[in-house]
Formats: C-alpha cells, structure tokens, sequence
C-alpha cells in the first residue's frame, strides 16, 4: 500500500545525493554546446521534480519523465516545462528522436530490471542528441552495500512508491554498459567519498 504522506515527503528533496555537483555538471556540458535549445534538459525518472528545479532556478527548461503522476503533478508545481508519465520498462512514444541535447538519469538505471535496461538506454540515445548524465549508487562501496540491504533488499522505501534496486554497478561496469549502448563515456567522477558514481558521455 502506498501512503500519499510518504510520497509527499519523499517529492520535497532530491532523491540524488549532493545535487549540486550534478547541476554544476549539466551547466558545463550546456556551456560546452552552446547554441538555440542548449538549455533543454530531459530529466528521467524526476520523481517530485527537487532535482531539476535547480536547473529551473538555472534558466533550463526541463522536461520531466516519470511512472507515477503524483510526482509529476510536484515537478509540475515546481516549473517544468513538460511531464511524461511514462513506463521506463516501455518505449518514450511521446519524445521524438534528437529532442534534447541534455539527458539526466540521476538514480534511475539501478531501479531498472536486468531485461529491460538494454532498451531503456537504447530509447535515452534516441531522444538524447547531445550528452547523457547518469548518477547511480557505487556497488563496490560499504555505504550502498548497507543502504541496499537495510533499505532496499527489505523493501522499506516501497512505502515512498520508489521502487527496489533491480541493478548493482562499479564504475567499469556502468561505463562499459554506456559504451555498448552508443555513448563515448567523457567524465567519471566518484562522488560522496565514492559511494556514489556520476558518468557524462556524448552520444555517438
């Protein structure tokens, strides 16, 4: 059962650790492809919409893409530009090729089962035509060892309507998924004394 309290609470914050260093990430692939529609983020799994306001507040113009329409109705509130309720199991029908040149996917590829991660990244490279962001918790590191059995493996932050972790990855694994997919991995960086990874790469 699902409690509109807990999902309430869990739209107020960003659901990706120490936003800040990721905003100041997408401003400098935004800085570095200047142009019309440079500004145009694709925020994927935007849960509330905490994360991308900081690109609002920015000058970005954000569209976010999320399964559950509370969430969306929060990022809405908070100034995007467009929402998609959308099954990330299932294709991106309603985002035409090439539609923006910034894709965000903080926290969303470990909730995402084995079977279908393949195609979501293939959907990601088709609506990206410049640079993809991806944030996902470091498997190798004690912290999200513990987080995932206290929280996820028990299924606690179910109550939020957030899903289980369905995937683990170490900084080699997720750039090598990337790179199969068509991106040419640019940046790795470890965040949060390296429990947390943060990938840029361009689509090739």
């Amino acid at each position: 059962m699902q409690f509109r309290a807990f999902k309430f609470l869990a739209s107020l914050v960003p659901l990706t650790p120490c936003p800040s260093d990721l905003v100041e990430e997408v401003e400098r692939v935004a800085r570095g492809s200047p142009g019309p529609g440079s500004r145009e983020v694709l925020d994927v799994g935007c849960c509330g919409g905490a994360l991308g306001a900081h690109l609002i507040e920015r000058g970005f113009q954000v569209t976010g893409v999320d399964w559950d329409a509370y969430y969306l109705s929060k990022a809405r509130e908070r100034g995007y530009a467009r929402v998609i309720e959308a099954d990330l199991t299932r294709p991106l029908s309603q985002i035409q090729d090439g539609s923006f040149p910034i894709v965000m996917a903080s926290e969303v590829l470990e909730h995402i089962p084995a079977g279908a991660l393949e195609a979501l990244l293939s959907e990601l490279r088709r609506v990206c035509r410049g640079h993809l962001v991806v944030t996902a918790p470091n498997r190798d590191h004690l912290l999200c060892k513990a987080v995932d059995f206290c929280f996820f493996e028990r299924g606690w932050l179910d109550l939020f309507h957030m899903g289980r972790h369905c995937q683990q990855f170490s900084p080699a694994g997720l750039r090598a998924l990337l790179e199969k997919a068509g991106f040419s991995v640019e940046r790795s960086t470890l965040r949060l004394g390296g429990s947390n990874i943060m990938l840029t790469a361009r689509k090739r």
